[in-house]
Order: C-alpha cells, then structure tokens, then sequence
C-alpha cells in the first residue's frame, strides 16, 4: 500500500504529466544507416589518430632541445605528452571496436544471405515435393487401372484358352466316329425321397436329375470354373454325348499334370459324377464317388465335412441302382460323421436323419424310422423353428409314416400342426416331401434367423392335400363325423376354435 505523501505526489503527477505513464517508444535505428555512421566515425577517428600521432610525435623531437629551457616548461611538455599517448589508445580501441562491428555486421550478411538461400531452396523444394504427390497420385491411378485391365485381360486369356482347347476337342470329334454313351445301369431305379436334391424349378428344367449335394470347389482355379460352366451348359441342352468324352480328356490331363490326389482332380471327379448322374449312369458314378472317397481320407483331415457330403452322394446313387443295404451303410456312416464332428443337435445332422429314415421306410424299419424322423424333428424345431419348411416337411413325412404303421392318433395330432403353420392360400404346386440336406452357409443361418422370411417358403405339399391326408386318416379311423366336416369345409374353425 502507498503512504499518503507517496500517494498525493501520484496525482500531482497525474494532474501536471497526465501521460507520465504510457512508454515512450523506442527510437527504431536503420543497420543500414548504423554501419553507415560508424565507418564515418572510423574515418573521424583515423583522422583524430593521425593528428594526435603528428602532435606527439613534434612534442617527443622538442622535448630533448627543451630540457635546458626549465624544468617548468619541460613537465607542461611531459604532461601534453602523456595526454595525447592517453587519446590514442583510446582512439585505437574505438577503431578497433568499429572493426570488430563490421566484421560482425559481415558475418551477420552472410548468414542472414545464407538464410535467404535456405529459405528460396525450401520453397522451390516444397514446390517439388508438391509436384512429386501430384505425379504419384496420377501413377498410383494409372497402376490401378492398368492392374484392373490387366486381371481382365488375364481372365479373358484363361476364357480364350479354354474355348481353344473346347474347340481343338471339338475338331476332333469331327474327325472321329461319333461316340455314344451307353448307360451301365438296367432297369428302372429306384425313387427313393432321401435324395439329396434341389427341388426347384429353375434347377430342374435347367439340370434334371443331378444331385445338388456335390459340391465343386473351383475358387483354387479359374479355369476349372469356366469349365464347370461349360460342362453345365452342355447338361442343360442334354448334350451329354458332348459333356462326358470332353470331361474324361480333362481329368486326364489334370492326373498327368497334378497327380491323381490334387483338388482339380477330385473338383474334376465331382464333375462327371454330375454327368454320369444326369446320364443315369449312376453305378459308373458311384465308383468315381469311391475313389474321390478314397482321396479325401488320404489327403483331408479326418473332420473335414466334404467327406460326409461324399458319404450322402454314395448313398443316394446306390439308392437309385436299389442297394439298398449300401445306402443304407453309407447314410448312417454320414449320420454317425455329421454327429461326430457337428455335434448331435446340429441342423446338418437332422436333415441326414431324414434321409436315414427314408432308407428305413424302405426296408420296412418302421420303429428304426419312427425314431430317426422323432429325433430329426427335435433337432430342427430347436435350431430352425417350429414353422420352417424343413421342420414341416418332417412332420409330414413322420406323420405318413404314422399312417403307415396305423399310429392315427399321432398322425392326426401332426396333421393338424402343418395346418395351423400352413396359410390356406399357399400355392398348390406339390414337390418332394423329404427336406434337402445341404452343407450350412452363411446364408441358411440367415435364414434360420428370420422366422418371417421362413414363414413365407414355398412349401413341398398344399394345406389342401394335408386335409386330404387328414381325411384318410379319419376314414381309416372311423371318424365319420370329423370327416364330414373336412369335406364341409369346417376343420379349419374347429382348429381356429382350439
């Protein structure tokens, strides 16, 4: 705090000086004009120099002829003696700062020219480096427009490639006799419904009769692709007196030039097991699906699920040549594979128990059967829903199977849960009634995760011959009254009603 003096001269000062506080700027001095002045003062001070050394140096002369003159003149002499000696070391230190302030003004020069250089090299080398990205950026597309057309070009090249050799093939059958296919298999075969098939349309009319579960793994090859489309082609238009010669050149070459045991081979393999089967050649299609067996063990692990996947063809082929006891053998070795590496409740494992049950149903186990569509239906009300087409298809299926070993009062009971998942309205087109055993994908999981989208499946069988079912199931009964109202239309308020 200010005493009360200090504080009555703060505003006497305030009162006579009221700017006494603000800064007085500082005078700002030109370097230019600086070094200027001081070489000035450098000449000033040589000049000063050169007197005072003349002065002194006719004092030092007079000062021997003076000695006789008086003591008091010649100290008066002594002392402008000792003055001007005093004078020109002073002078010599001012000229010799003044040089030293050039020199350092020289310095300076140089390194802020220096400076300026390093400053324009910068700017042209930022310039540059600009320059540089923008060139890059224009390489780095032109690199991947040119690696886009050349993966292009490398595609059309294998395309080229396989239509050369398809058409050297081509010539030469026109060089030799025409080779027709004899099928191996005789007699009809038998029309089991554990087939593993899509049962589409669009797949039969585009590949009748071929078994969907094989399936060709072309990611490996490029061109084992375009062949596989190929040959596909050739299946939809029946050209199968095309389809079959050029496939075995094929394998043929692959063996030679892989090996027997490289997946070409057994992708190949599975290739003509399609043709064979569209031939109904289908003995000669079981024993190319025994030796792609035989390779998947030697080669694959022992928990790889394609060789289930050959386990389940070997069992539908020998199904259709009606051995029976070797499909049979074969499905339960792709039920007990399935459980093995799937695990028991797996949604796999329960379209296999359909198929193993449709065997059953065959031969007559019609317990064994019972049992194998009871546990298929647990498995796929838990990991596909209630409402699922797979799950419905098993019902009825399981519920026939009741009828067929007079159990009326189950089959009854299953009939009615199909009619009250099923909307009246569904389409009348009938398909197989033995759900697809398919390999689980990313897609089906969707699927089985959108119960919505699984209520709108087209079904393999109409609510129209489930009620015709039904109806024989009340006749067999004797259940007349329930059987008229089926036939009046009313059933379906009495199951609204419960």
């Amino acid at each position: 705090m200010f005493s009360g003096a200090k504080m009555r001269l703060l505003k006497w000062r305030e009162k006579k000086h009221p700017n006494w506080k603000t800064e007085i700027p500082r005078p700002t001095l030109d370097r230019n004009k600086i070094v200027e002045e001081t070489k000035n003062a450098m000449k000033y001070l040589e000049n000063l120099h050169e007197e005072y050394k003349r002065i002194l140096d006719q004092l030092l002369e007079q000062l021997p002829t003076l000695s006789e003159c008086g003591d008091d003149k010649n100290s008066l002499i002594q002392q402008k003696v000792d003055f001007l000696k005093k004078n020109l070391v002073v002078i010599e230190r001012g000229l010799e700062d003044s040089k030293i302030f050039l020199t350092l003004n020289n310095i300076v020069e140089n390194i802020e020219n220096e400076v300026r250089e390093n400053e324009e090299e910068i700017g042209s080398l930022k310039e540059r480096i600009k320059a540089l990205k923008l060139e890059n950026n224009t390489l780095r597309r032109d690199l991947s427009i040119t690696q886009r057309k050349l993966i292009e070009t490398e595609e059309q090249s294998v395309t080229l490639e396989v239509e050369r050799d398809h058409l050297a093939f081509m010539n030469s059958l026109l060089c030799e006799e025409p080779c027709i296919e004899e099928t191996s298999d005789e007699g009809e075969s038998l029309d089991l419904s554990f087939i593993d098939e899509k049962e589409t349309e669009e797949t039969e009319a585009s590949f009748p009769n071929l078994p969907c579960s094989i399936e060709i793994d072309c990611s490996l090859n490029p061109r084992l692709k375009i062949f596989y489309n190929l040959v596909m082609g050739y299946i939809a238009k029946g050209s199968y007196e095309i389809a079959a010669p050029l496939c075995k050149t094929t394998l043929q070459d692959l063996q030679e030039k892989y090996g027997p045991h490289h997946p070409d081979v057994v992708a190949m393999m599975d290739i003509i097991t399609i043709v064979y089967r569209g031939m109904r050649r289908y003995k000669d299609a079981a024993k190319i699906q025994h030796e792609v067996l035989d390779i998947k063990k030697k080669t694959l692990s022992q928990n790889d699920i394609s060789i289930a996947s050959t386990l389940n063809t070997l069992s539908a082929l020998y199904g259709k040549t009606r051995k029976v006891e070797e499909a049979e053998k074969f499905c339960r070795k792709a039920v007990e594979f399935r459980k093995r590496v799937l695990g028991k409740n797996h949604v796999d494992v329960g379209k296999q128990l359909c198929n193993l049950a449709a065997i059953c149903c065959h031969t007559k186990k019609y317990k064994e059967a019972v049992n194998c569509y009871q546990e298929a239906l647990e498995i796929l009300s838990c990991t596909l829903g209630p409402e699922n087409t797979y799950t419905v298809k098993t019902k009825n299926n399981l519920a026939s199977l009741y009828v067929e070993t007079e159990n009326y009062k189950e089959a009854e009971k299953l009939y009615k849960e199909i009619l009250s998942y099923m909307p009246q309205e569904k389409s009348t087109k009938a398909e197989k009634e033995v759900p697809v055993l398919e390999e689980t994908n990313k897609k089906e999981v969707k699927q089985q995760e959108n119960s919505v989208h699984q209520k709108k499946e087209t079904s393999s069988f109409t609510a129209k011959e489930v009620l015709k079912n039904l109806q024989n199931v009340y006749e067999k009964n004797g259940e007349l009254e329930d059987q008229k109202k089926i036939s009046n239309g009313k059933l379906d308020q009495g199951l609204n009603a419960s």
